[in-house]
């Protein structure tokens, strides 16, 4: 076996490439992620702190403390909400958990909009708009900046994708010919109407 440097070079630039996009994304990628997630979340706090200054929600509502809360730890911990940590850790422990300590975790994953004391629909229509938002954001970063929720997405959301699209071309195959054999019932039945009105 002899050296070959064309082989070593290309060796070479694989590796000098692929630890540039290492670097990309850990120095580049992930924090410029991690501050237009907490961007996000300081409008939505600020919009929830707008409903206290103009009195339309008492800052002690246990709704917007909650809220308030949840909002302040994921901005603070920003850089720490990952895939791992956020989705696929918690759903290994719910699945080895016993019946009473999901209970549990049910009760304490109660939406904190509605733990408001506030009778104003539009108040309280304010206040789930912002969780939702909330969570939303959240579940875009996990989803964005973790290679291995896009593995997961790739495996489990591609072949569904390819199954909605087969079903959805034999579904129009079935009403394509569907519609072929009404139109034909449909002239055979013309035609005997017209040897019977013509008899």
């Amino acid at each position: 076996m002899h050296f070959d440097p064309v082989v070593s070079a290309n060796g070479a630039w694989v590796g000098l490439s692929f630890l540039t996009l290492v670097l990309v994304f850990q120095y580049i990628y992930l924090p410029t992620l991690v501050d237009g997630f907490r961007d996000r979340l300081f409008g939505i706090r600020r919009e929830l702190l707008l409903l206290v200054a103009q009195e339309r929600l008492p800052a002690n509502d246990p709704a917007y403390v909650a809220l308030r809360h949840t909002i302040n730890g994921f901005v603070r911990y920003a850089e720490r909400v990952t895939f791992l940590r956020g989705v696929f850790i918690p759903t290994l422990v719910m699945l080895i958990s016993s019946k009473r300590e999901r209970k549990i975790v049910a009760r304490l994953g109660v939406p904190d909009h509605t733990l408001t004391k506030t009778s104003d629909p539009n108040v309280k229509e304010k206040l789930r708009e912002l969780e939702y938002r909330a969570q939303k954001a959240t579940a875009l970063h996990v989803l964005a900046s973790s290679p291995i929720a896009w593995i997961a997405a790739a495996v489990l959301v591609l072949p569904l994708l390819v199954l909605v699209a087969a079903l959805a071309g034999s579904i129009t195959a079935a009403k394509a010919s569907q519609r072929k054999i009404v139109e034909r019932v449909s002239d055979r039945a013309a035609c005997e109407v017209e040897l019977l009105c013509n008899a």
